[in-house]
């Protein structure tokens, strides 16, 4: 149990935060840059086709909304002639 506690106590201890701050260099930010636009490439072409499959679902909701303000300021403005 002693010897468990320890371990503990030690792991915890080299969980400490770091001060140094962490600089990337040309290559570095190059090597990112890349990754991220070979993961982006991929995403891409799902994210257009699922934004093209939902669109028209998209338009007529606003659509809905829309219409739905428009009757109501109209049925206000109509009961503030009566």
């Amino acid at each position: 149990m002693k010897i468990g506690f320890l371990f503990l106590a030690l792991f915890l201890s080299a969980c400490g935060s770091s001060d140094i701050p962490i600089e990337m260099n040309r290559f570095h930010r190059d090597q990112s840059d890349t990754l991220y636009l070979t993961a982006i490439k991929g995403l891409r072409d799902s994210l257009d086709s699922i934004c093209m499959v939902n669109f028209d679902a998209n338009v007529q909701v606003a659509l809905d909304s829309i219409l739905k303000v428009r009757k109501e300021e109209e049925k206000k403005l109509r009961e503030r002639i009566k």
